[in-house]
């Protein structure tokens, strides 16, 4: 019974603190995985990814938040996301910004270029040099007519 309860404090508040003192209370490290299974399952379900995000950072749980990023890229922790996450993954973390920004490109405005090379920016500083020069090739190959983003990506290469 007072597991039931801490599960629907947790469901109701999708804090850390919560989360840890229901831990704290289950014995095996299968009613733990399940119990991670199950919040993962309802939290996703309802769009709550920024409270999962903070449970998996709390513990650490850099896999989970890399499969979070992957399943829903367009969340609003995105960036603090793959901030956490970037040292231990710059590959996939590589991936996940190259993703959102062809998402972003597909459907861009002027007003997006920023966003766009701000996060281009971040992909610079993981050192996949090569995987870069081919993204920026890539952009400048398929959105030539973009005057204002290929001077973007011209100040950027400046920078890099």
């Amino acid at each position: 019974k007072k597991i039931e309860n801490l599960k629907e404090i947790l469901w109701a508040t999708g804090q850390v603190a919560d989360y840890r003192e229901l831990v704290g209370q289950l014995k095996t490290e299968e009613a733990k995985e399940k119990l991670l299974e199950e919040m993962t399952k309802r939290f996703s379900r309802d769009g709550r990814n920024r409270e999962l995000f903070r449970i998996y950072r709390g513990e650490d749980y850099k896999e989970r938040i890399l499969e979070l990023i992957e399943r829903h890229p367009e969340t609003e922790s995105f960036l603090e996301m793959t901030r956490f996450i970037q040292k231990d993954f710059p590959n996939q973390s590589f991936r996940a910004y190259q993703n959102k920004i062809t998402k972003m490109l597909a459907v861009s405005q002027a007003k997006d270029y920023p966003e766009i090379v701000f996060h281009l920016k971040i992909m610079a500083s993981l050192r996949l040099v090569e995987e870069f020069k081919k993204l920026l090739g890539w952009i400048r190959e398929t959105y030539p007519r973009r005057r204002n983003l290929m001077n973007d990506l011209n100040e950027l290469e400046q920078l890099t």
